[in-house]
């Protein structure tokens, strides 16, 4: 298991340890109890590296009724636990099963339940005897009578191996599917053990019927069989199954209808393996299992990256794959809780397996770097040999104490105000709450010795997420991902929606998709306007009120930068200027919009008067949630955002409201009129001609309020009354033309 020090084995009277780290051990300590609380052994003792010691038991009276019993053994390292287990635990275990073809993919499960468990697994080897070799693995050669040519022949030995499990005496196991891999929360499968009753634990599917080539199952001759006319709880799936000595009635049933010469005439002709079986006898007998939602079926490495990367933005219940052309085609649905996912099902390509199991290791381990190998020695920065510790800001600040003298004291220092402090022990961390950037300096006493780690940048992976897919956003704050690059001289890995715009204009930016893994960080921002439960502003992840302040320094507070208006730098053609201006009429709530009802018409009239081809660039078809194009303009056709750009690239001016359109077209340095009373003046780019609503009008809801996305008519002072978007409404054409007319003298393109 990680983090074990010693590999321990117990043969009869004889106690062999082995040290299993790269080092010498000192100062370590062995202590095994009986389940009578008698102490077998206790001992202190050296190991160097590589070595081994073997020690003998006790011999303590009553010794049998102990012998065959739990042994708890514990061993220590300078007062640190390095090693824990139950020997000869009945208590629980895992079930796996393979033939020779399937050995060497169920051995990457092996070695996923070892990395991250210590618990017996009994590894059940149909028809040929298995040579694999860990730690308290038992393989168990189980011979079965089968037809060669038959391949559905391991379809029907579950009842028979689960069986032989209880028979063995353990009162609780957990079968695993060969072809799952393993996270560390499988170490929590048997917190499920509360809740078996008369039927085992299932992993739930998600649909609760089961279709196979579009017939429901099961199909008439197994029902009648079984004499069910009807199913009476969800299909359970045994790709994951708790189960215990309680259900060796039931199994013994289940084990004589599969092996009768009914089923082996029914599958034939019907569907038909042991899980339908058993979900068929526990619908007879009425026996109510219970459900939990335990492994994710994936269909590649890219869908165990998209797990670890996805946040659930909003509350729902799951999150569908094929959204994202990902995962098993109508099988592949990830929960909001996702720390309940044991695992990742349905590989069968031993190589990819692996892989996987690689990813799971690296993505798990995230917080744990050592970085700080070559902080220099000097009088205010003191690291000795034997304390090891590391540092990163994955989405804050997190000191990892890994061992030294004793417990550790950490301070996370803001400037010099102290902001957090923690006494840690051994593999035990802190993390200070606030998400963005600060310029810690961060202070941690060991043994009465002070010493202090100023975060040091330079060369570190930094992935700097943006967690909305707004375009206008992404142009607004994409520049200081480039600041932030220089100014620490970092290797910066950076998401967004609209990575196209940006890949050959930032070329020292790492681009990646969203979903995409990125190992070996040393700190992790995302940019974004966060809000808590309750509605408020969430001020561990934005420092600053946003809504009062430019939007493009959202960016520059969560990443600790001075603020200064920067343009994106975008990919754009060099294409001759037209006598046109393009507008853009749409955005995502009611209020953004230029509400007066003849405003664009009557803009489009003067445009076309004045010798002006109109061009549409809103994507949105005509009448979008009651919003009619003005008569005269020319729809852009549907297409990339570079085609857009070329028409803005063209454009004498480009005339919107509050979208992403507007801070393209800035980015695009064509001269941008925009109509807003939805947003103050601050909001956009200070270069802009804006017009806004006359005085004494309602206006900046925008910046005074959190807008409701799901409210399209929300007008958080007015709605239903005569004032509703009046910001908007009391902006007449007469104001937009004049504007229109002061930037074309004003840029001599008339």
């Amino acid at each position: 298991m990680l983090g074990d020090k010693v590999h321990v084995e117990i043969n009869g009277n004889e106690v062999k340890i082995i040290n299993v780290t790269e080092h010498d051990l000192h100062k370590c300590y062995v202590i095994i109890k009986n389940i009578f609380y008698n102490i077998l052994l206790d001992k202190e003792f050296n190991l160097p590296n590589g070595g081994e010691i073997i020690l003998k038991l006790n011999n303590y009276a009553f010794r049998d009724n102990w012998e065959s019993e739990s042994l708890f053994v514990d061993v220590y390292e300078k007062n640190k636990t390095c090693f824990s287990k139950v020997f000869f635990d009945k208590t629980k275990c895992f079930v796996l099963l393979s033939n020779k073809s399937f050995e060497k993919l169920t051995e990457q499960l092996i070695i996923g339940l070892k990395r991250y468990t210590n618990f017996d697994i009994l590894h059940y080897t149909i028809n040929y005897k298995s040579n694999l070799e860990y730690s308290y693995l038992q393989n168990i050669n189980y011979n079965i009578d089968y037809d060669s040519e038959d391949p559905q022949y391991m379809q029907f030995v579950k009842p028979l191996i689960f069986l032989d499990v209880i028979e063995r005496g353990y009162s609780n196991a957990a079968f695993i599917d060969s072809d799952i891999q393993v996270r560390p929360t499988i170490k929590d499968l048997f917190n499920y053990l509360s809740y078996i009753e008369d039927g085992p634990v299932f992993h739930k599917s998600y649909w609760d019927y089961t279709l196979h080539n579009q017939i429901l199952i099961p199909g008439p001759l197994l029902s009648n069989f079984m004499g069910i006319t009807k199913q009476e709880w969800p299909h359970g799936v045994t790709n994951v199954m708790l189960f215990s000595n309680k259900h060796y009635n039931l199994f013994l049933e289940w084990r004589d209808i599969c092996l009768s010469v009914d089923i082996n005439d029914i599958r034939k002709k019907e569907f038909l393996h042991d899980e339908l079986i058993l979900n068929c006898l526990m619908w007879k007998n009425k026996i109510k299992p219970k459900y939990f939602f335990f492994a994710l079926n994936i269909l590649s490495d890219k869908d165990v990256e998209f797990f670890y990367n996805y946040k659930f933005i909003k509350y729902k219940t799951e999150v569908n794959l094929n959204d994202y052309n990902l995962g098993q085609l109508y099988q592949s649905f990830m929960p909001y809780e996702k720390s309940s996912i044991i695992g990742f099902h349905c590989v069968k390509d031993v190589d990819l397996a692996k892989k996987i199991n690689d990813m799971i290791l690296d993505n798990e381990n995230i917080y744990v770097h050592n970085i700080y190998d070559k902080i220099p020695k000097n009088d205010s920065i003191i690291v000795k040999d034997f304390f090891n510790f590391d540092i990163n800001f994955v989405d804050g600040a997190t000191f990892n104490y890994r061992g030294g003298d004793g417990e550790c004291v950490v301070k996370f220092y803001n400037k010099d105000k102290l902001e957090y402090e923690s006494k840690l022990k051994e593999n035990y961390w802190a993390k200070v709450n606030k998400k963005f950037f600060v310029d810690w300096k961060i202070e941690y006493t060991n043994n009465s010795i002070k010493s202090y780690v100023i975060p040091e940048f330079k060369d570190k992976n930094v992935f700097i997420c943006f967690e909305s897919s707004s375009l206008g956003d992404t142009l607004a704050w994409i520049p200081y991902v480039e600041e932030f690059r220089v100014k620490h001289k970092c290797k910066v890995i950076c998401t967004t929606f609209h990575n196209n715009l940006f890949i050959d204009e930032y070329k020292k930016i790492d681009f990646v998709e969203p979903g995409t893994t990125v190992h070996n960080l040393f700190a992790l921002y995302r940019i974004g306007w966060y809000y808590k439960e309750d509605g408020q502003i969430d001020y561990d992840r934005n420092p600053i009120n946003f809504r009062l302040q430019p939007l493009q320094k959202t960016a520059s507070d969560i990443l600790g930068l001075d603020f200064k208006e920067i343009k994106p730098k975008i990919r754009k053609s060099k294409l001759e200027k037209k006598k046109q201006i393009t507008i853009g009429v749409h955005s995502t709530a009611q209020a953004k919009y230029w509400n007066n009802e003849n405003g664009w018409q009557e803009v489009v009239n003067w445009c076309v008067e004045n010798g002006y081809t109109v061009k549409i660039l809103s994507r949105e078809e005509d009448g979008f949630m009651g919003n009619y194009y003005p008569k005269g303009a020319e729809k852009h056709p549907v297409g990339t955002l570079e085609s857009v750009i070329d028409e803005l690239v063209q454009s004498k001016v480009f005339l919107g409201i509050g979208s992403g359109l507007s801070w393209l077209s800035w980015a695009c340095d064509t001269p941008t009129v925009l109509i807003s009373g939805f947003s103050e003046v601050y909001t956009e780019p200070s270069d802009c001609f804006r017009v806004e609503a006359p005085e004494n009008t309602c206006s900046g809801c925008f910046n005074k309020y959190r807008l409701d996305p799901s409210d399209w008519l929300w007008c958080p002072e007015h709605k239903n009354t005569e004032r509703m978007f009046e910001c908007s409404k009391k902006i007449t054409s007469d104001m937009v033309i004049r504007k229109i007319e002061e930037v074309l003298e004003k840029k001599a393109i008339m």
